[in-house]
């Protein structure tokens, strides 16, 4: 879809994109005839699930991102004003999750570090992978310290992620789910 509606020349988006965010790692971008065909695809709405909490908000907008070296991304830009008091936003669905908040996953936490140790890769981070939520053997987790945005000379993360794990309770780690982006740029090492 985005080969069919977006032209790009020496890898820049054509006049038909406007600018609309150049304040964080991405310069994001807009087009009116993407984002109706992005409408169409996804719902409106979705749950959001913070740090702290879980919202359901309604999508604004929708733009990318294009970065030669890094993830290129869409980005649903949704009414902040739903978005109070969810604490840094983690992920969103379009389904309700009974996402249980523990007060401490150390244990669950542990285990997915073991686990993530046993496939080291090429680059690594700083940051832990944190559980924020489980539902019933599924741990909602991610590694994030949520600078690079807006402080980016601050930030340790260069691979923010989201991840889901079953535990099966024998110590047995399994990755359900997995996605992260990388705002280090390894693919222009």
């Amino acid at each position: 879809m985005f080969e069919r509606t977006i032209r790009l020349e020496n890898g820049a988006p054509t006049a038909n994109c406007e600018t609309y965010d150049t304040l964080g790692p991405y310069t994001l971008m807009r087009n009116a005839d993407l984002e109706t065909a992005m409408k169409k695809l996804y719902p409106d709405t979705f749950y959001v699930y913070g740090t702290k909490g879980k919202s359901r908000a309604i999508v604004r907008s929708v733009v990318f991102g294009l970065d030669d070296c890094r993830t290129n991304i869409f980005a649903f830009c949704l009414d902040k004003k739903f978005l109070t008091g969810i604490g840094h936003p983690l992920f969103c669905t379009d389904k309700n999750i009974d996402l249980l908040r523990g007060d401490n996953y150390g244990v669950e936490e542990s285990a997915i570090a073991a686990y993530i140790s046993k496939s080291p890769g090429d680059y690594t981070d700083s940051i832990a992978f944190k559980v924020s939520g489980n539902e019933g053997k599924f741990y909602f987790a991610y590694s994030d310290d949520f600078l690079w945005g807006k402080k980016s000379d601050e930030s340790k993360c260069k691979f923010p992620a989201r991840s889901i794990y079953l535990l099966d309770g024998k110590n047995g780690v399994h990755q359900y789910w997995a996605e992260g982006l990388d705002l280090f740029g390894v693919g222009c090492d």
